[in-house]
């Protein structure tokens, strides 16, 4: 029976997933946030479309950055 090591990870690839979570949330929220903008001008329904792209960006923006925390940790959330 071999005693083989398994390679240890950097420090930054460690850290490689968590790095990118609030780009992510960022570029979601103001990706549709831009769309919102968009259609606000286009319908003349300022301010509303804005703040639902917003609140729609930052609410998927978030359940992806808890599906990678929550992968990279080996937890798996519980279904009721």
């Amino acid at each position: 029976m071999s005693t083989r090591k398994t390679p240890q990870k950097s420090t930054m690839q460690q850290l490689a997933p968590y790095m990118g979570m609030g780009v992510q949330l960022a570029a979601a929220m103001t990706g549709f946030g831009a769309l919102g903008w968009w259609l606000d001008s286009r319908f003349g329904t300022e301010p509303w479309l804005l703040l639902a792209g917003v609140i729609l960006g930052a609410t998927g923006g978030m359940i992806n950055v808890i599906r990678t925390a929550l992968k990279q940790s080996g937890s798996t959330p519980r279904r009721p």
